[in-house]
């Protein structure tokens, strides 16, 4: 039944083939070619995995419809606009878009009604706005700038792109009730309408009879090629009535549903189905899509040509972008852990996998040797004498044909496992080994190895330069064989440890070696130059090189690179420019192999081989680079996990620690072979370079003004488009201006306080000073000399007496000047007690001393209740009434002195008056040093002085200080 199956299926292909034939057309099933494929799903960032419409505005977006949002996309980011963001949203679902020719995006949505994006705002349309039906299937705008609207019951009309109120076209009642969901214009004016019907409207308008029941003949999709053909897919199949004729026509091989139609730049007709996948038609043949990678599903909802001419499929499973490459894949079924691609000399070429295969006109036939017995080939090699050789693994070295030979270690070869196989000059045939290199010379072997100076046992690349010397890549250094014998050079000398995979020599005699992670080493008039990834290439492991098409060509695990001989010539260091195939841009053509020569091929028309992993995959040499990028904008700013809007400055609080910059390039076409170089200038020293993270970081950045700059370039530029942005840190409050200014002020205030506080205390030590010897001329006027004075006085009195009166005199004499050396001796030392005392048994004690040596009545008398003194006011107040008492006994000669001391409750006061001759106030009597010490002695116990005196009635002394001052029990103040 199976077998059954198969065949009828064969019978209804064949069928269809020869209806499409009938029809002008030829249905094909070949692979999609010049194109690489990309798939993005629900996990890639799409809302909803249901893709139905496609739009780009002059801003070079991309937006897309998805039955969960509106997305804008720059090829790498979405941005998605949906009921939760966007209030003027009243639908998620969108089911159609278009942009007119000012720039204005149109979306249609299902159930939502019309929405216009202009200039970056919503505006929706509604009920109120004339548009009576939400189900929004077709925008169009006309050549006059009018937009239409179909939906599901009704066609809607804006005067143009910025009208706000639509009017329903009726078109004589021919439209009532009709569902349109296709729109389109002849480019003499009449316009297409499909729905539930098909007809042309205004004068000379007319209905059109489509193939099938009204089930299936309802219109999806309308269009008119350049080439003045309309077609017309409906639920069965498509239709097109050609240019000059008045019907339509089923063109055969599609049947079923033609969701969308679409003409591209090149002429193409892009079909999508429901179900069926997407055909192109071109030249009269329909061909079905079948990219490298699986579409997503089957059903195609839209098709869209963006102006880089990538192709974007709407499916229900996600979305494709299809890109135009200069890769060209073969296919090989059943190929895996590739080998080899060599070039025969009838132009073919040989491919080495796990099979092997015979490439002829880009078909590849599966190839089987009879002498190979079975063994897996490694590489395929004509010799000069037309000869097939074949280098295996593990089987030796094969020649095939009609005199067949086998080398193995059996007769001389250094290994079973061939890497790489060369004809010499001389027409020796050199086989490279897993264990050393082979020379076969009219039938004998001769080995190479180690032991023979041979770099290493490992081999991996053979090439004969044009002296006739040979160079042998192997896997730990490069030697060099010059007849029987190895030589050494700089470049065996540079190359000791490398890993050599690859060998060259050019049309003018330069010699290049590929390595394996050092890049690759040119030796020209005996300089070795080195070129990596820093100058320009793909990669830094080599795998081959080769000449075509006036270029050099290296592939290497990421991709292709190809540079012209004279850009080798640059200075040191500076990048080549070159055009660069990354393998991401063909999608999963990837990786490169290499190890096994040859590893790359140069077919007859120029174009070059290379073996990947899906099979062998060519470049064209004429191929241009990948477009460089346009535009990079500055779409994300992070402020300590605050995102902010990028404006034209942005100013970062003192307190901030954490920063991110994202930068995203606008560019549809693949993006994974962009390079981004940031730089925050007053910052950062030089440029930060970056393969795919889109974001910069910076953590504690110092107060200041920045300017953040971005720049992208693809790997064949030396520069492209760039962004930046003003970025100013605000300074911590401690150190603006006008906080340094009061710090630098509250210092000069410091340093004044503490100079003044210096100076007081050198002012308090001085006045400290002046006031201890004021203190000690007191003590000693009023103990020393008023003692001398006293001593003086008896001597005196001593000399004038008789003898008996003398011996008491000079008792008294002797006891005055031994109480007066203590006193002394107790003022200089200032050892006064701290005890109390009693104040009025010392005054009276003082005037019957004074009065009994001097012979005056001295009175002394007490007032009122006694308290006790302290030592130091008692030693000042005693020192006071003795200079006084002496004062007046010396100067005043009365007859009475009276001291009266009265104990009040607030004040002491103490009087001293006596009867003597007096002075006049203000005479040098009163200035007398005694005077001057009892007023700095009230002073200091915070008292009052007063001196009354008048001439020939006597003076009056008047002593008053505050009880705290002097009362022990309460505390000296």
């Amino acid at each position: 039944m199976l077998r059954m199956g198969w065949r009828m299926a064969g019978l209804w292909m064949l069928l269809l083939g020869l209806a499409a034939s009938a029809q002008g057309t030829r249905l094909t099933h070949n692979p999609l070619s010049g194109y690489t494929s990309r798939v993005w799903k629900t996990s890639d960032g799409l809302p909803e995995q249901i893709v139905q419409a496609f739009a780009q505005t002059p801003d070079g977006y991309l937006w897309i419809g998805t039955s969960g949002g509106l997305l804008r996309f720059d090829g790498a980011r979405f941005v998605a606009y949906t009921q939760d963001t966007l209030p003027a949203m009243a639908e998620n679902s969108v089911f159609c878009l278009t942009t007119s020719r000012d720039g204005s995006l149109w979306i249609g949505m299902e159930g939502g009604g019309l929405m216009r994006w202009s200039h970056g705002i919503f505006h929706h349309f509604s009920a109120q706005d004339g548009l009576t039906d939400g189900f929004v299937r077709v925008v169009f705008e006309d050549s006059a700038g009018a937009i239409w609207i179909g939906t599901d019951n009704g066609l809607f009309r804006l005067a143009s792109a910025v009208a706000e109120r639509m009017d329903r076209v009726d078109d004589g009642q021919r439209l009532q009730g009709l569902a349109v969901h296709a729109i389109a214009q002849e480019p003499t004016g009449p316009m297409w309408v499909g729905g539930s019907r098909l007809l042309t409207l205004g004068a000379g308008g007319r209905g059109y009879a489509l193939a099938g029941k009204s089930s299936e003949n309802r219109v999806k999709s309308i269009l008119r090629t350049s080439d003045g053909t309309v077609w017309v897919g409906t639920v069965a199949g498509l239709e097109r009535m050609l240019p000059g004729t008045s019907d339509f026509v089923a063109v055969q091989g599609i049947q079923g549903t033609v969701r969308v139609l679409r003409e591209t730049s090149d002429g193409t007709l892009w079909i999508g189905t429901i179900g069926l996948g997407a055909f192109t038609f071109r030249g009269g043949v329909l061909s079905r899509v079948k990219p490298y990678v699986a579409p997503p599903s089957d059903t195609i909802l839209s098709v869209f040509e963006d102006t880089a001419r990538n192709i974007w499929l709407g499916t229900q499973a996600g979305m494709e972008r299809l890109s135009r490459t200069p890769a060209t894949l073969v296919p090989l079924n059943g190929a895996s852990d590739f080998e080899t691609i060599s070039a025969d000399t009838d132009g073919s070429l040989w491919v080495a996998s796990t099979h092997l295969y015979h490439l002829i006109d880009g078909v590849a036939h599966e190839q089987v040797f009879r002498e190979a017995n079975g063994a897996r080939v490694r590489q395929v090699f004509r010799d000069r004498d037309g000869a097939l050789w074949l280098g295996t693994d593990g089987r030796g070295l094969l020649r095939v044909g009609a005199s067949p030979l086998h080398y193995t270690t059996a007769n001389g070869l250094s290994n079973n496992f061939i890497r790489s196989l060369i004809q010499t000059q001389n027409g020796d045939l050199w086989a490279a080994t897993d264990e050393g290199v082979t020379r076969i010379r009219n039938g004998i072997c001769r080995k190479f190895e180690v032991q023979d100076g041979l770099a290493y046992f490992s081999m991996r690349a053979l090439a004969e330069d044009r002296a006739g010397g040979l160079w042998i890549g192997t896997d730990r250094g490069l030697s060099h064989l010059v007849g029987e014998r190895f030589v050494e050079d700089a470049a065996t000398r540079a190359l000791r440890n490398e890993k050599v995979w690859a060998i060259h020599e050019s049309d003018e005699g330069t010699l290049w070696f590929g390595t394996r992670s050092h890049g690759l080493f040119r030796m020209k008039d005996g300089v070795l130059t080195q070129y990596t990834t820093a100058n320009g290439l793909a990669s830094d492991s080599i795998y081959s090189i080769l000449e075509g098409g006036g270029r050099f060509w290296l592939g290497g695990p990421n991709g292709i690179s190809a540079m012209t001989p004279t850009e080798f010539d640059h200075p040191a260091g500076e990048r080549i420019a070159q055009v660069f195939y990354a393998m991401s841009n063909a999608g999963e053509i990837a990786p490169l192999y290499g190890g096994t020569q040859p590893a790359a091929a140069v077919a007859r028309d120029g174009s070059v081989w290379f073996p990947t992993n899906k099979g062998p995959v060519s470049i064209r040499a004429a191929g241009s680079p990948a477009t460089a990028v346009k535009e990079l904008s500055i779409d994300q700013v992070v402020v300590d996990g605050r995102r902010i809007e990028s404006v034209a400055e942005i100013v970062l609080p003192a307190n901030n620690s954490n920063l991110e910059i994202g930068y995203s390039p606008l560019l549809l076409g693949s993006q994974e072979d962009l390079r981004f170089a940031y730089r925050l200038i007053g910052f950062d020293t030089d440029w930060q370079y970056a393969s795919s993270r889109r974001v910069a970081y910076y953590t504690n950045l110092p107060a200041g003004q920045y300017r953040f700059v971005a720049k992208v370039f693809s790997r064949n530029e030396t520069g492209g488009a760039q962004a930046s942005i003003e970025i100013r840190k605000l300074t911590v409050f401690y150190l603006r201006g006008w906080f340094l200014s009061l710090c630098v002020l509250a210092a000069v205030l410091v340093v004044w306080a503490v100079h003044r506080a210096r100076l007081r205390r050198a002012h308090a030590a001085f006045e400290a000073v002046l006031e201890e010897r004021a203190r000690l001329a007191r003590e000693m006027h009023d103990t020393l000399i008023q003692g001398c004075a006293g001593v003086s006085v008896l001597l005196e009195a001593c000399a004038s007496a008789g003898s008996e009166e003398q011996g008491e005199l000079v008792g008294y004499a002797r006891t005055h000047l031994a109480t007066s050396i203590d006193e002394a001796r107790q003022a200089v030392w200032n050892l006064r007690s701290e005890r109390t005392d009693d104040f009025g048994a010392a005054l009276e004690e003082l005037a019957q001393r004074t009065s009994r040596e001097s012979g005056v009545d001295v009175v002394c008398s007490l007032e009122g209740t006694r308290f006790p003194f302290a030592g130091g006011p008692m030693h000042e107040l005693m020192m006071m009434s003795r200079e006084a008492l002496y004062n007046a006994l010396l100067h005043a000669r009365p007859t009475k002195v009276r001291l009266n001391a009265h104990y009040g409750t607030r004040e002491f006061a103490l009087e001293i008056v006596d009867d003597g001759c007096g002075f006049v106030p203000g005479t040098v009597v009163d200035r007398h040093y005694g005077l001057i010490g009892i007023g700095e002695r009230v002073k200091q116990l915070g008292g009052t002085l007063k001196v009354t005196s008048r001439v020939a009635e006597g003076t009056e002394m008047q002593i008053v200080v505050p009880r705290q001052r002097l009362d022990a029990t309460k505390g000296v103040a």
